[in-house]
């Protein structure tokens, strides 16, 4: 019998074979594709007033800042004052608001402002002396102590019915200079007019002075 020599390759041959089956086999292997990581949706969060990036809204216009002026404010500012009986560049303010509060009117306006006007006339000529021919009815003769005062100043004046629908009286306050010198204010003054009739006319004649 004869004996027989077992020839085998070498063992790296061995190593190099497997290991490129194993190499094969990895590459043959089916992979899943590697997925990218779903993206975040950032949730709207609640911002304080205060918060940056927020848009601030303004505010709206004060109701009391825009509203229009009422129809009773409107219809205050455009109505006319009440005419003065005697204009207020001429006279005491406090006196004569005094006069006017204290006696109500009961004339009308266009009557009152005649009755003043000559009721101031009347005074002058009067305290002073001058102008006494255009009152014939008020002075007659002369009146003893006066005529002599200066520096005649009407501070208020008001006219008011007195008694009845014909009479008048102009109470006058007003300040001047005596014959001895002495400057006096709030002298007081009343002169009385009787409404009369001349030639068709209604006249306020001054009554004579007391």
């Amino acid at each position: 019998m004869r004996s027989g020599r077992v020839s085998g390759r070498p063992w790296w041959l061995l190593c190099c074979a497997a290991l490129f089956v194993c190499l094969a086999g990895w590459l043959l292997t089916p992979r899943s594709p590697v997925s990218a990581p779903a993206p975040t949706t950032a949730q709207p969060q609640a911002s304080g007033p205060d918060s940056p990036g927020q848009t601030r809204l303004a505010a709206p216009a004060s109701p009391q800042a825009t509203a229009a002026p009422s129809a009773s404010t409107a219809a205050a500012s455009s109505a006319p004052s009440p005419a003065r009986e005697v204009p207020t560049s001429r006279v005491d303010a406090a006196v004569q608001s005094h006069l006017e509060q204290s006696w109500p009117k009961d004339l009308p306006t266009a009557t009152a402002l005649r009755l003043v006007r000559d009721g101031e006339a009347v005074l002058h000529a009067d305290a002073t002396g001058s102008g006494r021919d255009r009152w014939p009815t008020a002075f007659g003769t002369s009146r003893p102590g006066a005529g002599e005062f200066t520096r005649l100043r009407v501070q208020a004046a008001i006219a008011r019915r007195d008694g009845s629908s014909r009479q008048a009286v102009v109470h006058l306050v007003w300040a001047g200079t005596d014959p001895g010198g002495s400057y006096a204010e709030n002298r007081v003054t009343d002169i009385y007019f009787t409404l009369t009739s001349t030639k068709g006319h209604s006249v306020w004649t001054p009554q004579p002075l007391r």
